[in-house]
């Protein structure tokens, strides 16, 4: 067979492109577990046909956080705390006339044609409530040194009243900023304004609490110290009380070793007495003496069948005595034998 013959070739046979759905693959089979519900419907919807994931992924009448709409924006009120009120108008009152720099603002948005109505808060109320709290710090730090020549502190009301001049100048701010472009003069000399009036304020609340700390180092110090009294207190009762035991132990033996030792000497008082030699010489056998000397032997003898030879005279009951007290020498060894017995006694 001829090659030169001129017949087209044979076509070549060739693997065909692979024809792509959309231009990322799916998900793999494992990443659903990996998923929370509310994704749910996403990877539900890029896991079917590219006709199909076209629709929303979301079903517009689907229940749930993601459905919740911002609450509409408060028109002349603002929220603090939960409650609602109603921004000040008025401002600046009578008693307090606006700065240099604010009536300048007030001018030149007046001259554009961009007067605003918000109101604008006035200097004095902060120049006062800084001037209040810087007059009580200096006078807290020149009483340092004594602890009965504490200044008063402010009241709470004034740091309350601080604070929310701060929120409504936030407010205010907030306000111009809202709509920057129909009102720029306005807004600028706002926030150039009041930034440095809230700045003034924060520190004047700062120092009126400060202002309270040295109470409050004062009031821990007092009831740490009731504590420390209370405890020492109660030791000394403890040993008080294991004294006075000691005290009544010892009495109660020196009165026992005093009525031991009188009668002991009541029972020696009452012992008969030994024959004298008087006696023995009038009743002998010697009859050599004169008669002189047997009158007198006979005058000095006692009578002989009486109750006086018979049983002596007893001694008159002696009174009690009281228990004596304990020397100091004493009374140093009861205290230190009662310290010992409580140590050995306590936990």
């Amino acid at each position: 067979m001829a090659q030169g013959s001129g017949a087209p070739a044979p076509p070549v046979a060739t693997a065909e492109a692979p024809q792509f759905s959309a231009v990322y693959p799916p998900p793999p089979p494992w990443y659903k577990h990996y998923t929370s519900p509310p994704a749910d419907p996403f990877v539900s919807a890029a896991s079917e046909p590219p006709e199909e994931a076209d629709r929303p992924a979301l079903d517009p009448a689907l229940p749930g956080i993601l459905s919740l709409r911002p609450p509409p924006i408060l028109v002349g009120r603002y929220v603090v705390f939960g409650e609602e009120r109603i921004m000040p108008t008025g401002w600046p009152p009578a008693s307090a006339a606006p700065t240099a720099a604010a009536a300048a603002a007030t001018a030149a948005a007046a001259s554009d044609g961009t007067a605003d109505d918000k109101p604008v808060l006035p200097e004095a109320a902060v120049t006062a409530t800084a001037t209040t709290a810087t007059t009580t710090t200096t006078t807290t730090t020149a009483a340092a040194g004594h602890a009965h020549a504490l200044a008063p502190p402010p009241p709470p009301s004034a740091i309350r009243e601080a604070l929310h001049d701060v929120l409504k100048d936030y407010m205010t701010i907030l306000y111009g900023l809202r709509d920057p472009v129909s009102r720029p003069a306005s807004a600028a000399a706002q926030v150039h304004t009041l930034l440095p009036r809230m700045q003034q304020r924060l520190a004047a609340a700062h120092a009126a609490i400060n202002a309270y700390r040295p109470f409050q180092a004062a009031d821990a110090l007092g009831l740490w110290l009731e504590r420390q009294v209370a405890s020492r207190t109660a030791l000394a009762n403890d040993l008080h009380g294991v004294c006075d035991r000691a005290e009544a132990a010892l009495a109660a033996a020196l009165s026992m070793s005093t009525a031991a030792a009188a009668a002991a000497a009541a029972a020696t008082m009452e012992a008969p007495s030994a024959p004298t030699s008087a006696g023995t010489a009038v009743h002998g056998d010697d009859h050599g003496s004169g008669d002189a000397d047997t009158a007198m032997a006979v005058d000095s003898a006692p009578l002989r069948g009486t109750d006086a030879e018979a049983k002596p005279l007893p001694s008159p009951p002696m009174p009690p005595q009281p228990a004596a007290k304990p020397t100091p020498q004493q009374r140093y060894l009861l205290e230190q034998r009662a310290l010992l017995a409580w140590a050995e006694q306590a936990p």
